[in-house]
This record gives C-alpha cells, structure tokens and sequence, in this order.
C-alpha cells in the first residue's frame, strides 16, 4: 500500500475513535458527521491505490468510488452506499434546522458500525496487498497500465507491435516506475 494511502486510512480510523467518543458523550450529529468522514477517507485510500489520483469533493470522491466498485464483487452493495448515506448525516450536521434536523443517537450508532466495517473492509478483504493487485480490475498482477494509459502516461499495447506476446505486454507494463519502452515500426 502507498503512504498516500496508508496516510488516508490512519485518519479514517481516528475519525471513528472520534466517532465512538462523540456518541458515548451525546454529540450524535457529530458522531454521525465524522463516521461519514472516516468512509470518506477510506474510499479516498482506494481510490488513490486504484487510479493514483486524488479527489478532494464530496461528489468527485463518492461518483469515483461508485465507478470503480461498479461490478466489483469484492464490495456488497451496503458498501457501495454507504458514502451517500452517510453524507446525510453530515448534511443534517451542518446545514439543517428546524424540525428533523436531529441525528438520533440509534442512527449515529449504526453509521459507527457501518464505518467500522466500510473501513476495516477497505485494505484488506482478500487479504494482505490486495490495494495493490486491484489497481486494475481483472489484471490480477499488480499492474495498474490501464489507469496508467488513461491518463496519457504510458504507450498502448499495440505500439509495442506484433513481435510481443500477450504477456510480455502485461508485463511490460507491471513496473510503473521503468516506463516500457514501445518498439518502432
């Protein structure tokens, strides 16, 4: 896992410590506001070990992790949303007023757990270095060439040319810091 990451799931983790102590002292608005940062910064971790790339809105961070976690069956669906529902515990926190615009202490509780379980999810749900193999979904090697390529920063596939073998090409691109050097034609 890259520090990057590393550094986003440590501060994910005490936003839930935060989280537990704001509901033992009645702070439920609070409590429910920082379980949903602490998903915030654990999606942020994946999406950073996922693309390289990071997202600093609540919108950007939320639609990438949806793209991403799309077909991923490493992720239940609760997982998929739990972002988006959330957030409204720290819309309720912030901006509401009047009637409704209390987070119950149930309702903070259970957005508590949930982080916990979203979070603990996030480095390791098939075991250790998963981030890192999932940088490309379905490449299982730990290559991140497509994510890579769609930001313009390695060659395709087809400029090594027709001398390469499928793997070779795979392979090729494995080492994100000695960029493959494509073949002329």
């Amino acid at each position: 896992m890259s520090p990057e990451a590393s550094r986003f799931l440590d501060k994910a983790r005490r936003r839930l410590e935060r989280a537990a102590t704001m509901l033992r002292v009645d702070l439920n608005e609070d409590a429910g506001r920082a379980a949903y940062l602490a998903g915030f910064h654990a999606a942020q971790a994946f999406i950073f070990e996922t693309t390289r790339r990071v997202f600093k809105s609540h919108k950007g961070v939320q639609t990438e992790f949806l793209r991403l976690t799309k077909d991923d069956p490493r992720f239940a669906s609760d997982q998929r949303v739990f972002l988006s529902q959330t957030y409204n515990l720290k819309a309720i926190a912030d901006y509401e007023t009047g009637p409704g615009s209390e987070v119950s202490a149930e309702r903070a509780a259970r957005a508590i757990e949930t982080g916990q379980q979203f979070v603990s999810h996030i480095p390791s749900p098939r075991g250790r270095g998963w981030l890192r193999s999932s940088r490309v979904r379905g490449c299982g090697l730990g290559c991140f060439a497509l994510a890579q390529r769609r930001k313009g920063g390695y060659p395709s596939p087809r400029s090594f040319g027709p001398t390469l073998s499928l793997w070779e090409r795979v392979f090729a691109y494995d080492f994100p810091y000695a960029p493959a050097r494509p073949v002329s034609r």
